[in-house]
């Protein structure tokens, strides 16, 4: 069967021939490592009021010496200054190359598995916002609603065109399957973490553990597994939240320990981090990152083999 170039560059990569696959994973690599670096730049901007993402350009925060082209070429530019501003020799966090190295390694992955199709670039959108809300809320504490509400519109928009949607008899709602399984997850979501956050927060003031005016639980976590529902549906929710606790513990317990969780006032009202807690969204977005490379449309389906041990399969 003969295909054009276009149709060539939808297969999954790992079907293709080595000596066409490797030149387009490389470039994809690269691609993904570019868009990393403009994460940063959301990364370090968006919590900041008034600072557009987009303009000036980048400079050295300590210096704001403008950065020259050459000095940002994701990755390579940090290993060809050893990790220091050209101008003023300040070091550069480790944390810029290595956001460029794995945003290219997650579109690398996704081209390998999915070409460059439509699937691609919603997953790969899908974990870009990932990225930014993970370091914005690790950094700050706040998952900003342009990012976390914005995953709605687009999760259900990839949902009505996506070819999966469109072969299949609409449903229950007159919606296609996938949109009315994401807009569902949207709600539930929400909801899902909204009564934990009011349940938790009622019990812990009646204990003492919070003042009348503190919350368990920052809105922005339901606001942005709403945004995650939008993407991975309903199904899937289950499976976040029980990844995105087992490792906020683990994982949380050694950012304490090690003192590297940012515990100074934060926002405009001054508001202070708990010293004995650890945002949550970081973890949301690590177990949906899981859930879309590991366990995809899994779902329910991953805890069977609990639900049969439990007797209830």
């Amino acid at each position: 069967m003969d295909l054009s170039v276009f149709q060539w560059l939808l297969l999954p990569l790992r079907i293709q021939t080595w000596a066409l696959a490797i030149p387009l994973l490389v470039w994809a690599w690269f691609f993904g490592a570019v868009v990393g670096s403009f994460l940063n730049v959301v990364i370090h901007r968006l919590p900041q009021e008034g600072l557009s993402v987009v303009r000036p350009r980048s400079r050295c925060p300590q210096c704001s010496t403008m950065i020259p082209w050459y000095d940002n070429i994701p990755c390579f530019s940090y290993l060809w200054l050893r990790g220091r501003c050209r101008f003023c020799e300040t070091s550069i966090s480790l944390r810029y190359p290595a956001v460029e190295f794995f945003v290219g390694l997650v579109l690398a992955y996704f081209v390998w598995h999915f070409g460059f199709s439509l699937q691609t670039l919603e997953l790969f959108s899908f974990s870009c916002v990932l990225v930014c809300v993970a370091l914005i809320d690790f950094d700050t504490w706040l998952i900003p609603n342009v990012l976390s509400l914005g995953l709605v519109p687009f999760g259900l928009a990839f949902a009505w065109v996506s070819e999966q949607s469109a072969l299949i008899p609409l449903s229950l709602f007159g919606f296609p399957p996938l949109f009315e399984e994401r807009l569902v997850g949207s709600v539930v979501g929400f909801l899902l973490l909204a009564s934990l956050l009011v349940v938790s927060t009622y019990i812990m003031r009646q204990s003492g553990r919070l003042e009348k005016d503190e919350l368990a639980m920052g809105w922005g976590d339901p606001f942005f597994l709403c945004g995650i529902g939008s993407f991975v549906g309903w199904h899937a929710l289950p499976l976040i939240v029980f990844l995105a606790s087992v490792q906020g513990v683990v994982i949380g317990y050694w950012f304490l320990k090690s003192g590297k969780i940012n515990q100074e006032p934060t926002g405009n009202d001054d508001w202070t981090p708990p010293t004995t807690g650890v945002p949550f969204g970081p973890f949301l977005a690590l177990g949906a990152l899981e859930s879309i490379v590991f366990f995809p449309g899994e779902g329910l389906h991953v805890f069977a083999p609990l639900m049969e041990l439990l007797g209830l399969g």
